[in-house]
C-alpha cells in the first residue's frame, strides 16, 4: 500500500449524486492536480449518477466505461477498446449519500490531520486518504468515500502472480458487525460469501483466529483481466442499463447495489478473491462534551457569543441555491447520543430547548411524513417582511436567543434534508477555500510574530495558486512595519520575495542577482535612514510596477531580498552597543601601525555564524589559527596622513603584489561599502563598521576625520591567499577592535604531528551561496532548520576533540569524523558547493585521510584534510598527480599558529 502518496494514477473517476456536484467536484480534483497530489498527466473525470437508483455497483460499471472511453480517445482509437487497460491504474470513487455534518459529502470532509512534507498547503479530506493509500499493479480500484481508510505502516500486499479480485477488510467485533457486512472466507483468505446484517450465528462463521471478523470496508480491486470482463457489460443486456450508453440507447435501468455484489457473484462462480485485513473500523460520529460550530463566519460570532450554548449541540451554516437566490441557512442538530432518545422534541433534550417545546407537530411535518429531525422544517430561510433570516433570527431563537414564535411561524422554513438537497456545492467549496487562505494568512502572521521555525512556503504556493497573493502580500507588508524586531521585518521582506517568485511560476530567470536598480533606490534610502514604515510602503508602491511578467517578478524579488539585507545589516550593527571603544593616543603622522595574522580554518559549525542564523538560532564554529607554508598570510597597515580624506589600498597576491587605490573625499564615496564588488568595499566596510566615520552624520567626511584624528587615514590590506580560498582572517583591526563580536573557539590540536594539507582551486561562489543560505533560512525549510541544529552540535563535538589531544590512529578519529560530517552539512546548507573535480579529488585521497572538507562556503578554494600518517605532503601530491581530470592545483603545508595576531609600529617608508 502507498503510505507517502504520489501513486501514478492514470485515471481518477468520481461519481456524484447531484448535477451541480459534477462541476464543483471536477474543480476539486483539478486543484489536487495543480498541487501535485495527482499526476499531471492523469485523466480526472466526474460522472453524475443516473437519476434512477442504480446502486454503486451500477455506478461502477458506468464509471469504468467512461474511463475506458476517455483513455481510448487519448490513445487515438475511434471505439472503446480494452487494450487501454493494459498499463492503466484506475481509481473509481463513489461520493454516495448526503452527509448531515458536511454539505459537500464525506469525500471532501476536512479531517484534523496535516499531511507532512506537502509542498502546497491544503486540507486533508477523506478523498485524499484514498488517493494516498491505495496502490497496486495495473487494474481498477473501486471505493466509497464514506470511510476513513487507515493502513498500518508495516502493512504490505504481495501482488506477485496475482489475478482476480481483491478486497480490503478491517477487523471488527461480532457485535459491531451486526449492523454491517462481513466477508466469509476460507482458510487461505478466499472470499466465499458476503453476509450483510446477519445473525450472530452467521457472523460467527466468519471469525478469524484472533476472534475478530473481517468487516466489509469498501475498497475492491479488479485485475486487468477482470476489468476487461466488467467493461464488456456496456454491450451486454441487461447490464448495459447501468451505463450512460444504455441510457442513450433506451435500455431500461438495472440496479446493482454495490461492487461487493459483483465480488459475491464471482466468489460463487469460483473466481479467486483475496481478503486482506487492515486498519480500524470507523464508527458513527461521536461529538464529545461541547459544541461543534461549522460553516460560520465572523459576522455570526456576535450572535454565538450571546447564546448560552449547552453540551452536544451542532450548529452549521449552509450555502443553498433557490433558483436565482443564493442564501445562507443555519441548521441545528444534537449530537448522536440524543438523536434517537424518546421524550425529546426532534432529538433535543427537553432541558436544552426553551422555545422548541412550543412548536406543534403540524408546523414541522406534513401529515404522513416521518417525524424525524432530518424532515422537520425547523429552520427559517426567508421572512415575508424581513427578507433573508440570519443566524440570530433562526437557530439563535431556537436556542433561547432574541426573537418570537410568531415571526418563526411566518417565515418560510426548510428541513435539514431540504438544506442538503439545495446546497450550492460550488459556493460551499469556495467558502472553504477562502477559509483555507484566511487560516494560511493567520499562520503566516503567527509564525512571524512568534519567530517559530515554521516553513511558510506551502502557504505561499497555495495562496498564489488560488489567486490570493494580493491579500497575502498586504499581510506581509503589515508585519514588516514598525512594532516588530528588525530580524522579523527582514524575514517578512524575504517572504515577500518568496511570494513574488511563486507568482513567476518557475520562469523569469535565476533567483539570485543584482539588486541596485535606480527605481528602488528611494525605498532603500528610507530603510537606510531608519524609516521602516515609509520604506516598506515605498517598496510596496514600487512592487506594483513589477508584477506583469515573470522576469520582472524575479527581479523584484531580488530587490526585496536586498531590502531585507539592509535590515539584516542594521540588526547586526546593533551589536555595537555591546562594544566599548576608547580613545587612545594618536600615533604621529606618517607612522605605520601594522598587523599580520594567521588564516582562520573552520573545522566545524561553518554557516551557523551567518546572520540571521547566528542571532535567531544561535551558532558555534570551531576555528583554528594556521600558518600557510610557514607564514601568516594576511596583513594590514594604517597611518595618519596630512590630507583629510581616506586612501584605501587593496593588494592582491600578497603585500608586494598589484594594488588598487580608492580615494574617498566625501561620505557618498563610502555608501557602496555594502556592495561586495564595489571598489575597496572591504576597507570601506572597515571604516564604517569600526566607527572611523559615520554615514548618518550631517558633518562631511573631512570634518569628521579632522575632529577625530586631526588628519586623514591611509589603510592598506593584503593576503597571500587567492580570492575564494575559504581561509578567512582571524578578526582584528589595526585601528580598533572589530565592530562585530565573533565567537572564536581556540583549541589546542594535538594529532601526532599529522599536518593539515590544503589544495587550491581558484573558484569563488561564496556570495551566491550566502544568498541561498539566508534565503533558505528565512523560508525555514525543515532540512535547513535541522541542519542548523546539527551544525552547532558537531562544532561542539569538534571543539572537544581538539581539546582531548591524541586519539587512536588505527581507526578514524573523532576529529576526522567531525570534518567529514562538517562537509556533509555544508553541502546541505549550500547545494552545489561541491564541484565535480573536488568530489574526484576527495575520493582519490580517501585512503590517506582521517577526514577532509572544503574551507569556507565551498565551491572551490582550499581542501583541507587530516592525514592518517605524519608528513604526507608528497604522498598527497603524488595521488593527485595520478588522478586525471583535476586541472590546476597546488599543495601547501599548514601548521598551527600558537601566537596569533602580531601588531607592530613601523617607519613611514
Amino acid at each position: 500500500m502507498s503510505q507517502n502518496g504520489g501513486f501514478p494514477w492514470t485515471v481518477v473517476v468520481l461519481t456524484c449524486q447531484h448535477k451541480d456536484s459534477v462541476y464543483a467536484f471536477q474543480r476539486e480534483l483539478e486543484l489536487r492536480q495543480q498541487r501535485g497530489t495527482l499526476p499531471g498527466d492523469a485523466l480526472l473525470l466526474t460522472v453524475r449518477d443516473r437519476q434512477e437508483p442504480l446502486g454503486s455497483g451500477g455506478a461502477t460499471l458506468n464509471a469504468l466505461l467512461v474511463a475506458a472511453e476517455h483513455l481510448s480517445n487519448r490513445a487515438g482509437h475511434t471505439v472503446v477498446t480494452a487494450d487501454v487497460l493494459d498499463e492503466a491504474h484506475i481509481l473509481i470513487l463513489h461520493t454516495g449519500r448526503d452527509f448531515p455534518w458536511s454539505s459537500c459529502s464525506r469525500a471532501f470532509c476536512w479531517l484534523p490531520e496535516e499531511k507532512p512534507g506537502q509542498k502546497v498547503q491544503a486540507p486533508v479530506c477523506v478523498l485524499d486518504l484514498l488517493l494516498d493509500r491505495l496502490s497496486s499493479p495495473p487494474g481498477v480500484w473501486v471505493c466509497s468515500t464514506d470511510m476513513i481508510l487507515t493502513v498500518p505502516t508495516d502493512f504490505a500486499l504481495s501482488w506477485s502472480g496475482f489475478s482476480g479480485v481483491r478486497v480490503l477488510a478491517v477487523p471488527g467485533d461480532v457485535s459491531y458487525a451486526a449492523d454491517h457486512g462481513v466477508y466469509l472466507a476460507d482458510s487461505q483468505g478466499r472470499v466465499r460469501d458476503i453476509i450483510y446484517r446477519g445473525s450472530r450465528e452467521q457472523i460467527q462463521r466468519a471469525l478469524m483466529p484472533d476472534g475478530k471478523v473481517p468487516l466489509v470496508s469498501g475498497p475492491v480491486f479488479f485485475c486487468r483481466s477482470v476489468s476487461e470482463k466488467l467493461l464488456q457489460t456496456h454491450v451486454s443486456p441487461p447490464l448495459d442499463g447501468c451505463t450512460y450508453l444504455g441510457l442513450d440507447s433506451g435500455a431500461p435501468p438495472l440496479q446493482v447495489p454495490s461492487p461487493d455484489q459483483i465480488t459475491s457473484v464471482m466468489a460463487s462462480a469460483g473466481t479467486t478473491c483475496y481478503s486482506v485485513s487492515s486498519g480500524v473500523p470507523q464508527g458513527p460520529l461521536d461529538v464529545p462534551s461541547g459544541c461543534l460550530l461549522s460553516g460560520l463566519d465572523i459576522s455570526a460570532s456576535a450572535c454565538i457569543r450571546r447564546l448560552a450554548l449547552s453540551n452536544d449541540i451542532i450548529i452549521q451554516g449552509h450555502r443553498i441555491e433557490l433558483g436565482e437566490l443564493k442564501l445562507n441557512v443555519f441548521g441545528l442538530q444534537p449530537a448522536n447520543k440524543h438523536r434517537k432518545q424518546p421524550h425529546s422534541c426532534v432529538g433535543f433534550p427537553l432541558s436544552n430547548q426553551p422555545p422548541i417545546f412550543l412548536l406543534r407537530p403540524e408546523e414541522l411535518w406534513v401529515r404522513g411524513e416521518q417525524c424525524s429531525l432530518l424532515e422537520a422544517r425547523l429552520f427559517p430561510v426567508l421572512h415575508p417582511r424581513g427578507g433573508a433570516v440570519g443566524l440570530e433570527g433562526g437557530v439563535g431563537w431556537l436556542l433561547g436567543g432574541p426573537g418570537c414564535l410568531q415571526r418563526w411561524r411566518e417565515a418560510w422554513r426548510v428541513s435539514l434534508r431540504e438544506v442538503l438537497s439545495l446546497t450550492h456545492q460550488e459556493a460551499e467549496l469556495q467558502w472553504r477555500e477562502e477559509l483555507l487562505f484566511l487560516v494560511g494568512r493567520r499562520r503566516v502572521t503567527d509564525a512571524l510574530r512568534s519567530r517559530t521555525d515554521v516553513c511558510l512556503l506551502p502557504c505561499f504556493r497555495a495562496a498564489v495558486q488560488g489567486g490570493q497573493q494580493g491579500a497575502l502580500l498586504e499581510t506581509l507588508d503589515c508585519r514588516a512595519e514598525p512594532g516588530e524586531q528588525l530580524g522579523v521585518s527582514a524575514r517578512c521582506l524575504s517572504c515577500i520575495a518568496d511570494v513574488l517568485v511563486c507568482m513567476a511560476q518557475g520562469k523569469g530567470g535565476l533567483r539570485s542577482g543584482p539588486a541596485a536598480n535606480e527605481a528602488w533606490s528611494s525605498a532603500y534610502f528610507l530603510l537606510e535612514e531608519g524609516s521602516l514604515k515609509e520604506g516598506v510602503s515605498a517598496l510596496a508602491a514600487q512592487r506594483q510596477h513589477w508584477l506583469s511578467r515573470p522576469d520582472l517578478l524575479v527581479r523584484a524579488a531580488r530587490h526585496y531580498e536586498g531590502a531585507g539585507q539592509v535590515l539584516l545589516r542594521q540588526a547586526v550593527m546593533s551589536s555595537q552597543r555591546f562594544i566599548s571603544i576608547g580613545q587612545g593616543e594618536a600615533p604621529p603622522i606618517g607612522e605605520w601601525q601594522e598587523v599580520e595574522c594567521p588564516a582562520r580554518l573552520d573545522l566545524a559549525g561553518g554557516w551557523s555564524d551567518t546572520p540571521p542564523i547566528a542571532f535567531e538560532h544561535g551558532g558555534s564554529v570551531t576555528n583554528i589559527a594556521v600558518k600557510v607554508d610557514g607564514k601568516r598570510p594576511i596583513g594590514a597597515r594604517a597611518r595618519r596622513i596630512v590630507k583629510p580624506h581616506l586612501l584605501l589600498v587593496s593588494h592582491s597576491g600578497g603585500r608586494g603584489g598589484a594594488s588598487m587605490e580608492t580615494v574617498c573625499d566625501t561620505l557618498d564615496d563610502l555608501r557602496d561599502y555594502c556592495q561586495p564588488h564595489a571598489p575597496g568595499a572591504l576597507l570601506k566596510a572597515v571604516c564604517v563598521c569600526s566607527g572611523l566615520v559615520s554615514l548618518s552624520s550631517p558633518r562631511p567626511l573631512e570634518h569628521q576625520l579632522m575632529q577625530s584624528w586631526g588628519s586623514g587615514v591611509e589603510l592598506h590590506s593584503w593576503s597571500e591567499l587567492p580570492t575564494g580560498s575559504g581561509l578567512g582572517e582571524i578578526y582584528g583591526n589595526v585601528i580598533q577592535p572589530s565592530c562585530r563580536e565573533k565567537r572564536f573557539v581556540k583549541g589546542i590540536l594535538c594529532n601526532r604531528g599529522k599536518p593539515l594539507v590544503g589544495t587550491i582551486l581558484l573558484q569563488d561562489h561564496s556570495i551566491c551561496f550566502v544568498q541561498d543560505v539566508v534565503r533558505s533560512w528565512y523560508s525555514r525549510l525543515p532540512s535547513m532548520v535541522l541542519n542548523a541544529q546539527q551544525l552547532v552540535s558537531n562544532s561542539e563535538e569538534c571543539a572537544r576533540a581538539c581539546l582531548d589531544g591524541e586519539l587512536p590512529a588505527a581507526t578514524p578519529t573523532q576529529l576526522g569524523r567531525c570534518l567529514d560530517r562538517s562537509w556533509q552539512q555544508k553541502k546541505l546548507m549550500a547545494p552545489g558547493c561541491e564541484p565535480a573535480s573536488v568530489r574526484t579529488m576527495m575520493e582519490a585521497l580517501r585512503p590517506l585521510v582521517l577526514g577532509q572538507s572544503l574551507a569556507g562556503a565551498g565551491g572551490g578554494g582550499f581542501l583541507y584534510l587530516v592525514t592518517r600518517d605524519p608528513r604526507q605532503q608528497q604522498a598527497v601530491l603524488q595521488v593527485l598527480r595520478d588522478t586525471p581530470g583535476l586541472g590546476d592545483f597546488s599543495v601547501h603545508s599548514v601548521e598551527l599558529d600558537m601566537e596569533g595576531i602580531a601588531v607592530r609600529s613601523a617607519s613611514s617608508n
